[in-house]
């Protein structure tokens, strides 16, 4: 057998393949287990047995495998912490009557449980004229800038430079801030009837990869609410 053939047998591609259907190969060769050396994954840390590296690659695969439940359970704690909180803020609501009661509550509930400082809701103005902040009367402009911000949306977060927040939250006791974040959605109940807006001075807080389905909920149960107050 020539140098070629023999390289065309001992092709890593091959014998690993062959390997993988002959299990039963190291079957009563415990001393070539032993035997074999193979690069530490860890570079200029040598060479370690084949069974040493198989211990370190299942230790490696469980460390992620703990990584990961991990990361499930972070994430399905927070789940059930904003959930909480949500169902307090829910209850509030429900518990006041009148725009401005809900409206109140409302601010109330997202500072205490949520640490939200700012909000205002944008609807069109009612017959009698007359909207008291947090509510403000939604005029074409307003509109045109939330819509803009939305980007065809029905709940999304945003970035807010000074003049949006001057613009959005006029009455806000903090004055404007010269930067933040916030999150938009729309008061819809079978009809467009505005939008509630929640927003922070930090830019970090709301930022686009964060998940609206609370706040798009939230809008859902203030919408209802503002309009039942209305009939």
């Amino acid at each position: 057998m020539n140098a070629r053939e023999m390289s065309d047998i001992l092709d890593p591609q091959r014998v690993a393949e062959w390997l993988e259907t002959h299990p039963e190969f190291f079957v009563g060769r415990d001393a070539l287990l032993e035997r074999l050396k193979v690069p530490h994954p860890d570079a200029g840390r040598g060479a370690v047995s084949l069974l040493e590296r198989q211990t370190l690659v299942m230790r490696r695969r469980l460390e992620q495998v703990e990584r990961r439940l991990q990361g499930l359970l972070d994430t399905a704690r927070d789940t059930e912490i904003q959930y909480r909180q949500l169902r307090a803020l829910v209850l509030a609501l429900l518990e006041s009557e009148g725009d401005d009661a809900v409206l109140h509550a409302l601010a109330d509930q997202l500072g205490d449980q949520f640490e939200i400082p700012a909000m205002a809701v944008w609807r069109p103005m009612p017959e009698d004229g007359e909207l008291t902040p947090p509510q403000h009367g939604l005029d074409s402009a307003t509109a045109a800038l939330l819509e803009a911000l939305l980007e065809g949306r029905h709940c999304r977060c945003v970035a807010l430079d000074a003049e949006q927040w001057r613009r959005l939250l006029p009455t806000h006791p903090l004055g404007v801030a010269n930067q933040g974040s916030g999150v938009i959605t729309r008061l819809s109940i079978g009809h467009h009837s505005g939008y509630l807006l929640l927003a922070t001075p930090s830019r970090e807080r709301f930022n686009p990869t964060l998940d609206t389905l609370f706040v798009d909920y939230l809008g859902e149960v203030v919408g209802r609410l503002l309009q039942q107050s209305r009939r």
